[in-house]
């Protein structure tokens, strides 16, 4: 089983510790599957054979808690689809949907209310507040820019477009992101430093016309560690004109990257980055000014952009949950658990 799991591990996006926690369960699965004390992963068949009786293998772990049997279900099933075989495949299937059942109904004791009356009464769609920022944009042209110097609507604007036009991560990611140009030329190791962990990074590169945005410093780095993303063309352009034209940082602070929300001293560039508590005012006034969307937060953004997610009509497998969680910078069982979902 050893080199079958590693490969199957080295898939995955996930810290060591993780992986040692998935190595972990399938082991105790394995024991309490065929009654035996085994504590060595090498010693568990490659073939899987122990899983192939799917209601006996639920049976062994029907006495656990919900989220830790949909915990077991999520090594499983993938596992399984990765060992590539008919009957695994099939097997696999039949796991997923039991896991995709398990995990509805979780949902449901979460979609009947949300955690306070005063979201419930202003509860809009994500999807409603993305038209409303687009037809803001279409009106204000200049990629919805102000060009009459006003810098902190312009900061809030750029904090708005990171989270409806990338995903809505917390707002704690934006205190700490820098941004600047590169080129094939250009030295970034230090960028990807597993041992500094100091800043977020969005790294422009006009010859390519594109923006790769790295996650160093968020509340779950210890379990995903340096994120890597490729943000979307219109995101590139946005913010390719916004640091082009924005005031210049003070000669004795100039660096190669900047914050990308920076406070102002007289007509220059401070280096001194807005706090979280500051962005977040910054994007609820906006919202409530300019888009006509009141009484939501940027933490109200990540419950709504989850329950749009899950509210589509679409069954949702594993790996779409995973893909996004991952995006958010959230576990699964948070994204699962922890954001209350309103039905819409």
């Amino acid at each position: 089983m050893d080199k079958l799991f590693e490969e199957y591990l080295s898939t995955r996006t996930v810290k060591e510790a993780t992986k040692d926690g998935y190595r972990k369960k399938l082991i105790i699965l394995y024991n309490r599957i065929t009654n035996t004390s085994n504590n060595n992963l090498s010693e568990i068949p490659s073939d899987l054979h122990f899983l192939d009786d799917v209601k006996f293998t639920l049976s062994q772990i029907d006495d656990l808690a919900k989220s830790t049997i949909k915990t077991y279900l999520a090594i499983i099933s993938p596992l399984l689809k990765f060992k590539n075989t008919s009957n695994s495949i099939k097997l696999s299937e039949e796991y997923g949907e039991i896991l995709m059942s398990l995990n509805e109904s979780i949902q449901k004791t979460t979609q009947l209310q949300l955690t306070n009356d005063k979201l419930k009464d202003s509860w809009v769609d994500f999807n409603e507040i993305v038209d409303k920022y687009d037809e803001y944009v279409e009106n204000v042209g200049n990629y919805g820019l102000s060009i009459d110097n006003m810098d902190k609507n312009n900061n809030a604007f750029i904090a708005l477009s990171f989270l409806l036009l990338f995903v809505p991560r917390r707002v704690c990611s934006l205190a700490y992101m820098k941004i600047g140009f590169v080129d094939e030329l250009t030295n970034i190791d230090d960028i990807y430093n597993e041992d500094v962990m100091d800043f977020n990074y969005i790294l422009l590169n006009v010859e390519e016309s594109s923006a790769k945005l790295v996650m160093k410093n968020y509340k779950t780095n210890k379990i995903y560690g340096i994120q890597e993303f490729t943000l979307s063309n219109r995101l590139f352009k946005l913010l390719y004109s916004f640091i082009s034209t924005r005031k210049r940082p003070l000669k004795d602070n100039e660096e190669q990257f900047q914050f990308l929300l920076e406070k102002r001293v007289g007509n220059s560039l401070s280096n001194l980055p807005y706090t979280s508590s500051a962005i977040s005012l910054l994007i609820k006034t906006f919202l409530s000014t300019e888009l006509d969307v009141k009484g939501i937060s940027s933490k109200d953004l990540r419950t709504i952009y989850v329950s749009t997610f899950y509210n589509t009509g679409k069954r949702k497998y594993i790996t779409d949950i995973q893909q996004e969680a991952y995006k958010l910078g959230h576990s699964v069982n948070e994204f699962n658990n922890s954001y209350v979902k309103k039905d819409i």
